[in-house]
């Protein structure tokens, strides 16, 4: 169940609150190094994107791939970077 709580607060530090927050994301999820190498259906999960957008970053040159054998795998830190920098939080979709 949803709580509804009404508070008075400034619009810069409501800002700050959410820019905070967020650094603190991306300093876990860049902290895990075991946790960088994403599959392509893992990245397209935290994109929220389908696998069509991600190959199309991918031939625009928007994000890198590692290839290991057969199998492709997207930096978790440049993905959630291109989409904070790049994209300004809203994601492409084609």
């Amino acid at each position: 169940m949803m709580q509804t709580i009404l508070s008075t607060i400034e619009p810069e530090a409501f800002a700050n609150q959410i820019a905070d927050a967020v650094a603190a994301k991306l300093k876990m999820a860049a902290s895990d190094p075991a946790k960088d190498n994403l599959t392509q259906s893992e990245a397209c999960e935290l994109m929220n994107i389908c696998r069509g957008t991600l190959i199309s970053w991918q031939n625009k040159g928007i994000i890198s791939v590692r290839k290991v054998g057969r199998r492709v795998y997207y930096s978790r830190a440049e993905l959630l970077s291109v989409n904070l920098q790049e994209k300004g939080g809203q994601n492409e979709q084609v």
